[in-house]
């Protein structure tokens, strides 16, 4: 049995991005008891106010944006209070973990715990220009590069070299299917913030791995059955046993022989002739309730890693778990979500319900408005 352990150190839970992996990462906690922990919720309109964690939002910060002095404050404020020296802060988010990063010394000397790889490793791997190179030096096989084309023909995709572009925005990969889409990246991106790839069809698999600081790996995948337009969040899934496979391996030494350590995704797409890596994520997943579903919970290893938990021993995932995010949809007619192989014929929404990362007692307001 997993019980916590009574010890001085707290867990800072930055809320509002990310938020149903933040909410799976919450529901761990309760579920082991773990109680040293504080939510600082992003704004006023953070759906975590409408669940039962709200009780545990220390602060609400004032500011979206990441504000260094601000933050210094809270946990300044937060450490008198509960009494206590030492925290982590989970790498839930993209943004934070970059701040993070940038902030090291500062937060370091306030007491955080770092759980990050340092800031050159964390961008190879986050970086998608600079992931893609280090996987073809390791053999892996990736989209075919073309050069930006003097007109549309057909689909592709543009992604950002580096997280945050020329002038100092964070872009998304943008899928181009059509003549209008084209037209309106001419207009809205700078040609030169991005590479361009070949678009490829084929099944979605995401390989989930943790490493921990003495180099044991823990191994996971899912199959992304439905996703919401223009490759952004995953709205359906499923167990996989792909974490089994050679290419599997293959990307887990990698990580290992770079030195790698935490949470790291790394997506593929499967053709008839291939594995290609699409990009990798060096933090937590939006799917992560799945693992948690699955019996094969990585936050519980995390949690372990550093202090929180007493020995666990995660056993092979349970087969057939499904992950669903009813809110997610962009439409009411469900039309405009993508489907991977196929599986608009099997989509069974009265099936699925029952796994939807909302509609459970600790949230079934967010199920309710729609989150």
């Amino acid at each position: 049995m997993i019980t916590g352990m009574k010890i001085s150190k707290y867990i800072l839970i930055f809320s509002g991005y990310n938020q149903r992996a933040v909410i799976a990462f919450l529901r761990t906690l309760e579920k082991n008891n773990i109680a040293n922990y504080l939510i600082f919720a992003c704004s006023r309109d953070d759906t975590i106010l409408k669940t039962i964690y709200a009780d545990k939002v220390y602060a609400v910060r004032k500011n979206r944006q990441l504000d260094l002095d601000e933050i210094r404050q809270l946990i300044l404020s937060a450490k008198e209070k509960k009494e206590f020296s030492t925290f982590l802060i989970p790498p839930s988010t993209e943004a934070l973990n970059r701040f993070l990063l940038d902030h090291m010394s500062i937060l370091s000397s306030l007491g955080l715990e770092n759980v990050l790889v340092d800031k050159n490793l964390y961008e190879t791997i986050s970086d998608k220009e600079k992931f893609s190179r280090l996987c073809v030096s390791y053999g892996m096989t990736v989209p075919e590069e073309i050069a930006f084309p003097p007109k549309f023909k057909k689909k592709f995709v543009a992604k950002p070299k580096t997280y945050f572009s020329g002038d100092g925005k964070a872009y998304a990969p943008v899928l181009i299917t059509t003549a209008e889409e084209y037209d309106h990246f001419i207009g809205a991106y700078q040609q030169n913030d991005f590479y361009y790839q070949q678009f490829l069809e084929g099944k979605s698999i995401y390989l989930l791995y943790y490493i921990t600081k003495s180099k044991k790996v823990y191994s996971f995948s899912q199959e992304n059955l439905m996703q919401q337009p223009g490759g952004k969040s995953v709205l359906c899934a499923k167990t996989s046993t792909y974490h089994h496979t050679a290419i599997a391996d293959a990307y887990k030494n990698m990580l290992l022989q770079v030195g790698y350590h935490g949470f790291v995704m790394i997506e593929l797409r499967i053709t008839a002739d291939n594995e290609y890596m699409i990009e990798a994520n060096p933090r937590f997943w939006g799917p992560s309730q799945l693992f948690v579903d699955s019996g094969y919970n990585f936050f519980e290893i995390f949690l372990k890693e550093y202090g929180f938990l007493n020995d666990i021993d995660p056993e092979e995932p349970k087969t057939e778990i499904f992950y669903y995010w009813s809110g997610g949809f962009l439409s009411p007619d469900k039309k405009e979500a993508v489907a991977f192989g196929g599986f608009e014929k099997d989509f069974n929404p009265d099936f699925l319900i029952q796994n939807d990362i909302y509609k459970r007692p600790d949230t079934n307001q967010l199920y309710i408005d729609g989150d």
